[in-house]
């Protein structure tokens, strides 16, 4: 189904107001404007302001969430209503009522690039590549030249979302030949598309390769090294971090000092966004990187520690799961516990689906097992069993009295 755009009723922000730029500014602009605001509105000491911009620049810098937020911003009375109406006939699948919509938007505004979107994208769900690409070329010719390299930013993102990476990978190819200095803009669409294609290593080996030619560094490259980071952790690269560590030091020691306040934010934003799906080792490696920017605050400080722990109790976690000598039922009390604790709701809700539960009764009733279990969690994984010690606390208090003179013997 298509996912609808949430328009509501209320007055949408204006980011390009808030970043002291124009709606048809290039992406180069919205950073430079951006990277001005945060030296202008630091969050130390201006944490409301900068949450502000920070939350303009994030709608304004991808190209798929700025098509997305134009969409919404531009519309107004009668447009609007039809716009919304299309919308909901696409996400009904009626596809051919939906284009009879957009055709009358452009009855009214014939130069209206979001129209000629929608009657290109009704044109890639049905399946029809052509016609999509032909609608598309139409937005293209009417874009400003600021403006095209977003849009086959967002053409290409269609395309992955369609499960088109070929031909994803080829209007990306394209876009970087024609925009060679605004890589930037496509680094996460790359990433995702050689994910796709099972290419992952072979666009590491040119990242590599990019990254270490650098002759200059330009804060717009942090986008670059990000892309570079996370593609270590989807391909579980992990022996090359060291490389990674030198090249991220490089490349911070190269910047102005006056840039290092970006840097943070960037890593911190992706330390938080790992933090927030479960993967702990991804976001403590960024915290360790934010070391080089040599800049201190008790939001750094509070996020390596958090990241640093949950890091290390995942690694006892997942280590416990493998060890043979304690009985399963410690694993998934501990991974449950662990789950509820750290993980998004849906999460949790995957995890219980995944776990067999059919020994779960059967383990229950091993008490000597589950308290020889526990004396070796204390002794093998003291986080694990220092973290959730009122559980195990309350199951040798339930276990215990289960046990006769012999078994007693055998446990001491």
């Amino acid at each position: 189904m298509v996912k609808r755009l949430q328009t509501g009723k209320k007055k949408v922000e204006n980011y390009y107001k808030v970043l002291d730029t124009r709606s048809n500014a290039s992406p180069e602009k919205i950073k430079e404007k951006y990277i001005a605001k945060v030296k202008e509105f630091p969050p130390e000491t201006n944490p409301e302001e900068f949450q502000t911009i920070r939350r303009a620049y994030e709608a304004l810098r991808d190209p798929v969430r700025r098509g997305q937020y134009d969409l919404m911003r531009k519309y107004g009375g009668k447009l609007e209503r039809m716009f919304d109406e299309a919308m909901e006939l696409m996400e009904e699948e009626q596809w051919a009522k939906a284009a009879g919509v957009f055709i009358k938007i452009l009855q009214v505004d014939s130069n209206n690039t979001q129209a000629w979107l929608g009657l290109g994208y009704i044109e890639l769900l049905r399946g029809n590549l052509a016609g999509f690409m032909e609608k598309f070329q139409e937005v293209l010719e009417l874009a400003s030249p600021e403006q095209r390299p977003s849009l086959l930013g967002l053409k290409a993102s269609l395309l992955l979302e369609a499960e088109l990476a070929e031909e994803a990978l080829a209007v990306l190819n394209q876009a970087q030949q024609l925009y060679p200095d605004r890589y930037h803009l496509y680094a996460n669409l790359v990433n995702a598309t050689y994910l796709e294609l099972d290419r992952g290593l072979e666009l590491w080996e040119q990242l590599s390769e990019r990254i270490a030619a650098l002759s200059e560094t330009k804060l717009q490259d942090i986008h670059l090294m990000v892309s570079w980071i996370n593609l270590l952790a989807e391909l579980d690269l992990w022996s090359a971090k060291e490389t990674i560590r030198q090249q991220v030091r490089k490349f911070i020691k190269g910047l102005p000092e006056e840039d290092w306040e970006v840097v943070v934010e960037i890593f911190c934003q992706e330390a938080e966004e790992y933090l927030e799906v479960g993967r702990f080792r991804e976001a403590e490696f960024y915290t360790v990187l934010l070391q080089y920017c040599r800049i201190k605050n008790r939001k750094i400080e509070e996020l390596a520690v958090r990241a640093g722990r949950l890091a290390r109790l995942d690694k006892e976690i997942r280590k416990l799961g493998r060890d043979e000598e304690i009985i399963p039922l410690i694993h998934i009390y501990a991974l449950q516990a662990f789950f509820v604790e750290n993980m998004p709701d849906y999460m949790i809700a995957a995890l219980i689906k995944g776990l067999s539960y059919e020994k779960m009764d059967e383990w229950s009733e091993m008490s000597e097992d589950i308290i020889w279990g526990l004396k070796l969690l204390k002794k093998k994984y003291p986080l694990v069993y220092k973290q959730y010690q009122k559980k195990w606390d309350g199951m040798l208090a339930k276990h215990l009295p289960r046990l006769n003179r012999e078994a007693r013997r055998r446990l001491r």
